[in-house]
């Protein structure tokens, strides 16, 4: 119910039809089926290892101090890596989220006009309008004509130029 009533809203929406035309709307949803496919792998390899494998650990200390009172206290501080994560942490992402947009851009160019051109021959072939195997057509020469003979008449030495 909710598919319909947001196609009707759509379709009788100039605003709504304008909006979802956006060529950037229109770029994303042209590889949204390829990010869809790779964004998990992606995640749980490339990102992973992004993230923990080439930036130590954030790093959090806990001890006690005594404050004015002259009562214990625990205190956590951050180590400074912590504060270094914290700034890198989204450029990683966006540097993820690129590599995934590229992948998608390259999936829909190369992987998706493969499998173009292999439905449109298969439907070929069921249809008739292409058969499985192609003969090749040979051509039997049955007369060939007699090879002239050179100025000298020795076929080993060459023609004669002079």
């Amino acid at each position: 119910m909710a598919t319909v009533l947001l196609t009707l809203s759509i379709i009788n929406s100039a605003f709504l039809r304008r909006f979802l035309s956006h060529r950037y709307l229109v770029f994303f949803g042209s590889i949204s089926f390829p990010m869809y496919l790779l964004h998990g792998p992606l995640l749980r390899s490339l990102l992973v290892w992004m993230l923990y494998g080439l930036i130590p650990h954030e790093s959090v200390h806990q001890h006690a101090k005594m404050n004015a009172e002259g009562e214990i206290v625990p205190v956590m501080e951050k180590s400074e890596s912590a504060y270094i994560w914290m700034i890198v942490r989204p450029v990683i992402f966006m540097l993820w989220m690129g590599i995934l947009i590229l992948l998608s851009l390259l999936w829909k160019n190369r992987i998706d006009s493969m499998n173009s051109r292999l439905t449109k021959t298969m439907e070929e072939i069921m249809t008739g309008r292409r058969p499985l195997f192609q003969r090749k057509e040979t051509t039997v020469v049955k007369d060939l004509p007699e090879l002239e003979t050179l100025d000298n008449g020795d076929r080993e030495k060459g023609p004669n130029l002079n």
